[in-house]
């Protein structure tokens, strides 16, 4: 790698190096929570798909969401591995910083949408429990589909716009040809996928826990009403949402800020914690995020670890009996020998 180029802007007379012990410390939390979130979200899509008990509104929401956290992983995070900013990386093409660069803002954006969907739908089947027959399966599927179309419209451009960082570009992996397309779609992004649909799932949730207040409150004999169980599960329900909430905007909400710092005050860094910057601040918590969605899902929800269970099962039971027809067949062809 070429360090000889040095910034006009640089405050210094070279670009420093951020230490090696850094980068591998952080390249195998990496490598590590990249394993785990993609071991975690194929058992919560393998979950669903093989319970039939899990496929209502709110887990196809979640399933989509974890689809998504897939393909995030699998794409941004291999740009990340590939990249100077990885301990065994080298460097990226334009085309993966195209290509991944795209999936990875449209697998963001169909998480988010994904959340206000999950939210939306606890909101009816809680507040208006009457209108809940109005959303058939087409409607969800519909809304699923949408989630995934229209991000991949808007944001379309930058499979052309998005390009591989020089040196002097500073220490980000991809960067746009357009500072203001740039500037646009992050203050977009901002705004839409995270500041809006924030707003919707705070507001929303309250009334949530309101109206769940409210009913249980007028439950004569809370012990003895299936009605009282009923709204007990819903708040297990919602506490298990909230937790995937807090988490993802969290962890987003510590993107955004050092997007914010890096842009307007990232010059008053050294190079060498410019790099630090992005490697702690920007590529970990997105990828802390995918992690947490199965985790929580598995620790708080009695119906995944159950799935889970009967998924490992059914494995096993297969294993044992392809073993069994193993052994026979060599019995077999030990009498005919």
């Amino acid at each position: 790698m070429n360090y000889s180029n040095i910034s006009r802007n640089h405050p210094y007379n070279e670009i420093l190096l951020v230490p090696y012990s850094f980068k591998v410390v952080l390249s195998f939390v990496s490598s590590v929570a990249m394993l785990v979130s993609a071991i975690g979200n194929i058992l919560v899509i393998t979950s669903f798909v093989k319970t039939l008990s899990l496929r209502n509104s709110t887990n196809s929401y979640i399933t989509s969401m974890a689809v998504s956290d897939l393909l995030f992983v699998a794409v941004d995070l291999a740009l990340y591995a590939s990249s100077r900013l990885f301990v065994l990386g080298g460097s990226v093409s334009s085309f993966q910083c195209k290509f991944g660069r795209y999936i990875a803002n449209v697998s963001y954006s169909v998480s988010i949408e994904s959340l206000v969907l999950i939210t939306v739908d606890r909101y009816i089947a809680i507040v208006y429990p009457m209108k809940v027959i109005l959303i058939t399966g087409k409607m969800r599927t519909a809304f699923i589909l949408a989630s995934w179309i229209i991000p991949m419209g808007m944001l379309a451009p930058f499979l052309h716009y998005y390009k591989r960082a020089q040196e002097l570009d500073g220490p980000l992996i991809c960067t746009m040809g357009s500072k203001l397309l740039h500037a646009v779609y992050t203050f977009m992004g901002i705004v839409l996928l995270f500041i809006i649909p924030l707003i919707v799932i705070v507001i929303l949730n309250s009334r949530i826990m309101k109206a769940l207040r409210t009913t249980t409150q007028g439950v004569p004999n809370p012990n003895l009403s299936n009605s009282a169980r009923r709204h007990q599960q819903n708040r297990k329900i919602i506490k298990t949402l909230i937790a995937i909430n807090v988490i993802f905007f969290a962890c987003w909400t510590l993107y955004y800020l050092s997007i914010i710092f890096f842009v307007f005050f990232g010059h008053v860094l050294r190079r060498d914690s410019q790099e630090m910057l992005v490697i702690t601040c920007l590529y970990l918590p997105a990828l802390l995020s995918t992690v947490a969605n199965p985790a929580i899902l598995f620790i708080f929800s009695k119906n995944y670890r159950q799935a889970l269970k009967n998924c490992f099962r059914s494995v096993v039971v297969k294993c044992r009996s392809c073993l069994a027809r193993q052994e026979v067949t060599g019995l077999q062809s030990t009498d005919l020998n």
